[in-house]
């Protein structure tokens, strides 16, 4: 055979013989998926920070979120006690003893259990006992105050005018009643803003397509807490990202589910805590402990580049990744990530989230917000002292406290809807940037899907919103403690989880 023969590219034939699968290899698949496309407008500009300033007060924040919400608190006021024959008071210094009136302003809690500054000084240098947090710092001994520019008054009631345990510090409110003689605001009744209006509203509809009769999705992912570094079994992150890619599952789950999976979203905390924080102090780290600490990321970055070569990705930062603790907490930086960062389809958006996906705005965050807001709120008003049954033990918690545990997420969020406000705990118990010229948290428009990451279950909502929309509150469990996901179907407003349990392949 002459040199030129061998050089020859392969005929028809000689390709279909390498091509063609061996004796009892199956057959492959004639039909070739398309992974479907959506429209992505991210809207989280205004949670990143530009130019950062730590020189400045927090009594800035609290100013501006007072005054970005004091129009919509009043309308609703007004609107609400309009016939009540009580006298509008624009500032609480102008209140009058005996008389009936309304007034708006900011609440913040008195709280016998919660912790102060001094305590994490005391603990960090070991100079008192130690000091233990806890899941739950409500009592019966809680009270509120209200205030503006203007100052500062303490509000008294029975539970039902007063509902002093699903309060927070950090709301905008409005209070009816009459000022008594010991100075104390007695409440008849109490408002909040409200839902906000939807983003059409302002700017345009941002109605779903329409989308043919039968037709699947599109179908958003969203998974929290997959905890790379951790004692956790790796197989079941895997699968998921398999499952994104077209590798697992049958026939039916890769057309109609996986194929119509237009976009992931990861809600923080994708690595695990490091077990001995303390050691990042130290000035010099040994190879072996910086290779260790970095391993996490490694994994991280690997599991990234594969989804994000097969789905547009927004890896979000949590409270125990490699990004800042204030909220808003900041985007990875992309030197964290250098082999996922080299896909245009993988994006780094900050915490919170917010973003148009295919028509719908979707907002939400890693679950900082509602889980701290749940540490200072309670469902049901607390007992005296002395009759607070025992905690619960999370470790074998049931499905019915599991369930439990999802509906006290979506109620705090759909609190927050009404409180038009994300982060109300911040910055008094949770740790935030010290904005001066606005409060980015303050909720202008009501999303369509509304998310916390990190949760102890999944659970889902779906609410009414102004202008006769709907907004779907989700509750995304924890990845490595429950191995679920959440798909959301865009054009329906409907979600379930996917799970992935290693067990499954055996």
């Amino acid at each position: 055979m002459a040199a030129n023969d061998l050089l020859a590219p392969p005929t028809e034939a000689e390709l279909n013989l390498c091509l063609s699968p061996g004796p009892g290899a199956a057959k492959p698949s004639a039909t070739l998926l398309s992974r479907r496309s959506c429209e992505h407008t991210p809207t989280w500009q205004r949670f990143n920070v530009r130019g950062r300033r730590f020189d400045q007060q927090f009594s800035h924040l609290y100013s501006k979120r007072y005054a970005q919400m004091k129009g919509a608190t009043w309308a609703a006021a007004r609107a609400r006690w309009a016939n009540s024959g009580a006298r509008a008071v624009e500032r609480i210094v102008q209140l009058k003893e005996g008389e009936r009136t309304f007034c708006c302003g900011v609440l913040y809690k008195q709280m016998k259990l919660r912790q102060s500054v001094i305590d994490e000084y005391q603990r960090e240098l070991a100079i008192s006992g130690a000091v233990y947090p806890l899941e739950d710092y409500t009592s019966s001994e809680d009270a509120l105050d209200i205030e503006d520019d203007s100052g500062r008054m303490r509000l008294a009631g029975d539970v039902a005018a007063l509902p002093v345990h699903l309060l927070a510090t950090g709301l905008t409110a409005a209070v009816l009643g009459v000022m008594g003689a010991d100075g104390e605001f007695v409440v008849e009744d109490w408002c909040v803003p409200g839902v906000p209006p939807p983003l059409e509203n302002t700017n345009g509809a941002v109605a779903p397509k329409a989308e043919p009769e039968g037709d699947e999705g599109p179908y958003l992912l969203l998974a929290s807490g997959l905890g790379f570094g951790g004692a956790t079994d790796p197989m079941p992150a895997a699968m998921l990202v398999d499952f994104v890619a077209g590798r697992l599952g049958g026939a039916a789950d890769r057309s109609d589910v996986g194929a119509n999976i237009c976009r992931v979203i990861l809600a923080g905390n994708s690595m695990a805590p490091l077990q001995d924080g303390e050691r990042l102090r130290d000035k010099n780290l040994p190879a072996a402990d910086q290779e260790r600490i970095a391993g996490p990321l490694y994994q991280l970055d690997a599991m990234l580049a594969q989804l994000a070569s097969a789905c547009p990705v927004d890896v979000m930062p949590g409270a125990d990744d490699a990004s800042s603790v204030a909220m808003p907490q900041q985007p990875f930086h992309r030197s964290l990530l250098p082999t996922a960062c080299r896909y245009s389809s993988l994006q780094r958006p900050p915490n919170p989230y917010e973003a148009l996906v295919e028509g719908r705005l979707v907002l939400g965050s890693s679950g900082q917000p509602v889980t701290d807001l749940l540490k200072f709120t309670r469902p049901a008003a607390p007992k005296p002292k002395g009759e607070n049954d025992d905690g619960d033990d999370e470790g074998n918690a049931t499905e019915a406290e599991g369930a439990a545990a999802a509906d006290f997420t979506l109620s705090a969020l759909e609190r927050m809807l009404g409180w038009r406000h994300m982060a109300p705990t911040a910055p008094d118990t949770l740790p935030c940037y010290p904005f001066y010229n606005e409060d980015p948290f303050v909720l202008e428009h009501c999303p369509q899907v509304f998310f916390a990451g990190n949760q102890k279950a999944f659970g889902q909502r779906l609410i009414d919103a102004p202008g006769g929309g709907k907004c779907l509150l989700l509750s995304v469990p924890k990845f490595d403690e429950t191995r679920e996901a959440v798909l959301v179907n865009l054009r329906t407003l409907e979600a379930s989880t996917l799970s992935f349990h290693a067990d499954l392949l055996c």
